[in-house]
């Protein structure tokens, strides 16, 4: 089981981690409607440090990724590799 780089800080906060898509996420900090109120009253921190980099090769990658994503690809933006 994997923890993200915010598993400790968040515990030490008071979050209940628990395994989810073998990675150790927190779950919640307590009340679900008192979290949902500082959520919408102030602002959230949402751990995603167990997403995956992707590599996306071939001469259409940039028509294939703009086409999967909800943000404007830009190669120029995107490491590519050479060699």
């Amino acid at each position: 089981m994997s923890e993200t780089a915010l598993s400790a800080h968040l515990a030490a906060r008071g979050a209940e981690l628990a395994p989810d898509r073998g990675v150790v996420l927190p779950r919640r900090f307590g009340d679900p409607a008192e979290e949902y109120r500082a959520l919408r009253d102030g602002a959230a921190l949402v751990d995603l440090g167990f997403r995956t980099l992707v590599r996306a090769t071939g001469a259409d990658r940039a028509a294939f990724l703009q086409g999967m994503l909800t943000a404007d690809v830009d190669l120029g933006y995107v490491y590519v590799p050479t060699g």
